[in-house]
């Protein structure tokens, strides 16, 4: 695509063909974002364009720089930039655009040549490399072939283009994949004018901020209250510690004034003010919560949440852990006031107790209720780093994890198996909630729960065993073996760990073993998540088993040693087998009721018609019996339903829904079996 005396278009039409974006025309359409409180770098960006000088932005994410570059092209659109850079332009591409579509040796050289020669013919036009930081490699097979940097480097030393990018230290520092960044490409790089771009102050922050509702006010017909503007700022700087302000912000307003706008989709009630719709400190943390995923009744200051809502939360999914309970709830409560300590993590717990005791899961549990997500667990099994020689790799791990997310639970599996010099290196983030990497960037911690797990002692909470499986003559005498057990539990760990170690926690948490009531409960909760799979609902069964059913799983699936684990196994065996064989057997028939018995000590599942479930609803059952429709999955939570009433409401569900696709069809009988049972 070398232009030649047959190609008459315009270099910007040449480089529009490569695939560059013409900036200009974007920011002429209102398309672009603009600066606000960077006069002195846009001032020295734009004196280095006049000398012929490129320009590389350097500055931590969020920190505006992209915002700098697009200001300056707003300003060549109004007249407002300096006399002698009206009329450019400024186009756009990345270095993958270059190379998409390039087969064969020489493609990319080609197409890059021919973009430089079109950039070099029009002397007013400005090249925005994208991803600027990935110049070094682009187009480069091995270390010792030629990249991108190769080919411009002679146009920059000549000045026959003038180039602007922008990069964080860390992408400067080091390009894609860890591979040596633009820092190492000296030849290249002593072509640039390094402009770095600093973090704004508060009191700048807040000027701007003014300055972007100003705008937003135009461009949504929204007022933001000062109210608002200063949660945006305190929300962003507790949760958002690796991005920068001003955008951190900037984006938080923009994005919560684009969702409240008038006309938008239904949304909750808001204040009208003159037709304009009025951003308060609410809405704000709102829009932060769909932002980031942390639930709102965190965050909220209006939302009220009692411990007695708390503890009822952790208590349908952690079985017989009163005191871990407790603790949690506690926690959840001062973060929830923010009356913990600021300068630790939010907390640092201690979780010792048997295997398959729930431990992990109350960790997750802890995860999904303050950060909205069992995702927002880190793990690591400790038992990895034994040796010195792994301490590095678990830094690195640790922090870049930490960095993707700031907020979440730290799980440390099995921390007595760790060598010693681990707990050296978590004493400093017990204190002061951070961690430096292998670079020398911080990490922050300050958002996160640090929950460690050991199984010490087990020996000793497995030798009363049988007690907590009821054997004990009565209630006092089974708590009175509970703290026996803890009390000589914690002189272990007390016996096995420094005192410096043990000082800087925030609570050991003792986990009991679980006894044949807490098993009960978790096999009920367990066989009813079971029973929510794809195959049931979308069948329409209805389920209904006897108590003996659950005394089955409790006796093939718990054992002192293993604790609850192997129930999954067992409900998988004894209870998903055999329905897995009725309905394999038979077509599907319209609802059906599924039971569940017990014969000759086996779990068998038995399918009746729907044309006689009514006589079933009309004799009265031999023996006890739970009936179930579906039950909610990420809580566990079930409640017995009357199945005259169920089957009533699934088929006044279905002639709503007749009409709809299968597929919409199962997904709507799915949610509103979900929430009658909510």
């Amino acid at each position: 695509m070398r232009k030649d005396s047959s190609d008459s278009r315009s270099p910007l039409e040449r480089l529009l063909a490569i695939g560059a974006t013409d900036l200009v025309a974007r920011a002429a359409n209102g398309q672009l974002a603009r600066a606000f409180g960077r006069e002195a770098e846009i001032d020295q960006i734009c004196k280095c364009f006049l000398a012929r000088k490129s320009v590389l932005l350097l500055g931590e994410a969020e920190v505006g720089k992209t915002a700098i570059i697009h200001e300056i092209v707003a300003r060549i659109v109004t007249n407002q930039a300096p006399e002698a850079l009206r009329g450019w332009r400024m186009v756009a591409i990345s270095t993958g655009a270059v190379l998409a579509g390039t087969e064969y040796l020489g493609d990319w050289q080609t197409r890059l040549t021919d973009l430089l020669e079109a950039v070099k013919q029009e002397e007013h036009i400005l090249l925005y490399i994208e991803d600027i930081w990935g110049l070094r490699d682009a187009g480069r097979a091995s270390d010792k072939a030629d990249g991108f940097a190769t080919l411009i480097r002679p146009y920059l030393e000549r000045q026959d283009v003038v180039i602007v990018g922008e990069a964080t230290p860390e992408n400067y520092a080091s390009g894609p994949h860890r591979a040596r960044g633009l820092a190492d490409e000296k030849s290249l790089m002593k072509n640039f004018t390094i402009v770095r771009v600093e973090e704004t102050t508060p009191e700048s922050t807040k000027e701007i901020l003014h300055a972007v509702a100003r705008t937003l006010r135009k461009a949504h017909k929204v007022r933001l209250e000062t109210a608002a503007m200063e949660r945006a700022l305190e929300l962003t700087r507790r949760y958002l510690p690796y991005q920068a302000f001003p955008g951190k912000a900037v984006r938080l307003l923009a994005e919560t004034a684009a969702a409240y706008a008038p006309g938008e989709k239904a949304r909750e009630a808001i204040k009208l003010v003159a037709g304009e719709v009025v951003i308060t400190a609410d809405l704000i943390g709102g829009g932060f919560s769909r932002l980031t995923g942390l639930p709102e009744k965190i965050i909220s200051d209006r939302i009220a949440l009692t411990q007695e809502e708390i503890r009822a939360y952790f208590e349908e999914r952690v079985v017989g852990q009163d005191e871990a309970i407790t603790t949690v709830v506690n926690l959840v409560t001062l973060v929830k006031a923010e009356l913990h300590d600021p300068n630790r993590p939010l907390g640092v717990l201690f979780f010792v107790g048997p295997t398959g005791v729930g431990k992990t899961e109350l960790a997750k549990t802890v995860a999904e209720y303050l950060f909205g997500s069992k995702e927002k667990l880190i793990r690591f099994d400790m038992s990895e780093y034994k040796t010195y020689s792994s301490l590095p790799e678990l830094i690195e791990q640790l922090t870049e994890k930490q960095r993707r997310q700031s907020f979440s639970v730290l799980l440390l599996d099995e921390i007595e198996k760790a060598g010693p010099f681990i707990f050296d290196l978590f004493l400093s983030v017990f204190d002061d909630a951070r961690l430096m990497d292998a670079t020398g960037r911080s990490v922050d911690l300050h958002n996160t729960i640090i929950v460690m797990t050991s199984n010490l002692g087990s020996e000793l909470m497995l030798a009363g065993a049988n007690r907590a499986m009821g054997f004990v003559a009565d209630a006092a005498d089974a708590a009175t073996a509970a703290r026996v057990r803890r009390d000589a539990l914690l002189k272990i760990v007390e016996h096995s760990f420094r005192p410096e170690f043990i000082n800087r926690l925030d609570k050991i948490v003792i986990f009991q073993p679980l006894g044949v009531d807490e098993m009960r409960k978790i096999a009920r909760r367990e066989l009813g998540k079971a029973l929510l799979r794809e195959g049931v609902l979308r069948r329409n069964i209805l389920l209904d088993f006897r108590e003996e059913v659950l005394d089955v799983l409790v006796a093939a699936g718990f054992s002192p040693t293993y604790g609850a684990r192997p129930l999954q196994r067992a409900i998988k065996d004894t209870v998903l087998m055999p329905l897995a064989r009725k309905i394999a057997a038979q077509p599907a028939a319209g609802e059906q009721l599924l039971e569940l018995c017990v014969r000759d000590g086996q779990i068998e599942a038995e399918i009746i018609p729907s044309g006689s479930i009514a006589q079933l609803q009309q004799a009265e059952p031999e023996e006890p019996r739970e009936r179930l429709a579906v039950r909610e999955a990420s809580s566990g939570r079930a409640r017995a339903m009357d199945l005259h009433q169920l089957t009533a409401a699934i088929a006044s569900l279905r002639q709503r829904v007749e009409a709809h696709i299968a597929s919409e069809r199962y997904q709507g009988l799915q949610a509103y079996a979900r929430r009658l049972l909510a």
